[in-house]
């Protein structure tokens, strides 16, 4: 025992040199240390919102991994499989916040099924390119809370259409906006722009989806404000720990109360409409400026279809200059395509184009129309009254003695000082029970003026 004691001793000591030399060889594989940042820069690389995220409401199901692997692949009949295979949210139904807002909802049995028929052009289109994108499926029913999926839908803050993007906003995502056309109502234009504005918000915050929905209601900076605030204070940085403005508090689990009741409606009792995965519209390319009244007219379809699929002209006509595509229902394009490539322009936009001939003045011309020369210098980009003969100007589809301007959309009703739900039931001759489901309110809330009501069905 003795002679072996050296031995052993000797075999540990090299042992133990060849793990220290292993560990050493593997940290120098390792590049050194960077130099520290400047502490500008450091307070600048640090992640907006910490990598640890409270489970409390996005919950993935128990075991993804498994279940991918087990599951047959799912058949896709309509809009509802389709948004149910791909969720990205579980809502928590017993959070106070979520569960005050389902309360509202089921308070009014109909509402939701309402917007959702409502949507039904929509949603197939929408949804393609969430999947396309990467994107939420459930990112699809946000015109619920912006808009109740009303097409023409605008704010007293002055946003529009279906995802309610102010001017400024939708300038910079690209849109045009001008006396004819507001990208913003464009369908297809909107959507491209909204879903890119949410794509840019979700990459800023961190990829967390909560934030981003709070931050398409307030706008970027009021949630990182509101997020610094909490880190400086040692506070939980997400969504339900944030001091937020009410609008926003209250928007992102209104959000997910549609959600939890669209993904189980048979526990709120919502009977969805059949919405077929198919394409709720058809692209009609023109190639001619149209007035949509007349085209309806001559291709016999119906006018306030059209208009809601194509609330992007404004005034109810397409410019005459550029090329330009109008949505039409399915059943409806093989007929409007027929009428464009039959008729000659003077057929489907009456009154909209003049050849100006020697002699004649903006005056001359805006007395035979009726229409204000300044109304035409408007829409025909002119800096002076200087015109030439062989020139050809637009001239505004309804004649008038003032220049034209937007009036409220149809279907809607912009609530004046001292009008009850009474009252502009009465106008519309609706009775105050379905315009308060129209609009998700008690019958008797108080309005504030600005506020603006839904008073058509569909």
């Amino acid at each position: 025992m003795n002679h072996n004691k050296p031995y052993y001793t000797k075999t540990y000591l090299t042992i133990l040199s060849l793990v220290i030399l292993l560990f050493s060889g593997c940290a120098s594989l390792h590049p050194p240390p960077a130099t520290a940042p400047e502490p500008a820069l450091r307070e600048a690389a640090k992640p907006l919102i910490p990598e640890t995220r409270p489970p409390e409401i996005i919950n993935p199901p128990a075991n993804p991994q498994q279940q991918t692997e087990t599951a047959p692949a799912r058949v896709i009949h309509t809009v509802w499989d389709a948004l149910d295979s791909r969720r990205h949210f579980y809502p928590d139904a017993t959070n106070p916040r979520i569960a005050a807002q389902i309360q509202r909802y089921t308070s009014e049995p109909g509402y939701i099924p309402l917007v959702m028929e409502r949507a039904r052009p929509f949603l197939f289109h929408i949804l393609q390119r969430l999947e396309q994108k990467n994107m939420p499926a459930e990112l699809a029913l946000l015109p619920v809370i912006e808009s109740a999926y009303l097409s023409n839908a605008r704010s007293r803050h002055g946003a529009r259409g279906l995802w309610q993007i102010m001017p400024a906003t939708g300038r910079e995502l690209g849109l045009k906006i001008d006396w004819w056309y507001d990208g913003r109502r464009d369908i297809v234009a909107s959507t491209e722009a909204a879903l890119a504005y949410l794509h840019i918000l979700n990459q800023r915050l961190e990829g967390d989806w909560l934030l981003t929905l709070a931050a398409y209601n307030a706008g970027f900076t009021t949630i990182a404000r509101a997020v610094e605030n909490n880190r400086r204070k040692g506070l939980p940085t997400d969504f339900w720990h944030l001091q937020l403005p009410d609008e926003t508090a209250n928007y992102v689990p209104r959000f997910l109360a549609v959600v939890e009741m669209i993904g189980n409606p048979q526990e709120y009792a919502i009977t969805l409409p059949d919405i077929p995965w198919q394409p709720g519209f058809s692209h009609v390319a023109l190639n001619k400026p149209v007035d949509l009244h007349l085209l309806a007219r001559h291709a016999r379809v119906d006018l306030q279809k059209l208009q809601r699929l194509n609330p992007g002209f404004k005034r109810g006509i397409t410019p005459a200059r550029g090329t330009f595509t109008l949505l039409a229902s399915p059943e409806e394009a093989e007929r409007l395509h027929a009428s464009i490539r039959e008729l000659p322009a003077a057929s489907l936009a009456k009154g909209q184009k003049h050849r100006v001939v020697s002699g004649e003045t903006l005056s001359h011309i805006s007395r035979h129309y009726g229409v204000t020369v300044a109304a035409l210098r408007q829409v025909n980009q002119l800096s002076s009254d200087r015109i030439r003969a062989g020139a050809t100007l637009i001239i505004p589809a309804t004649p008038s003695s003032r220049l034209p301007s937007e009036t409220t959309p149809a279907g809607l009703h912009v609530v004046q000082r001292g009008d009850t739900l009474w009252g502009i039931a009465r106008r519309y001759r609706i009775s105050v029970q379905k315009l308060a489901q129209l609009n998700a309110m008690s019958v008797h809330e108080i309005l504030r003026p600005g506020l603006e009501l839904i008073v058509q069905d569909g």
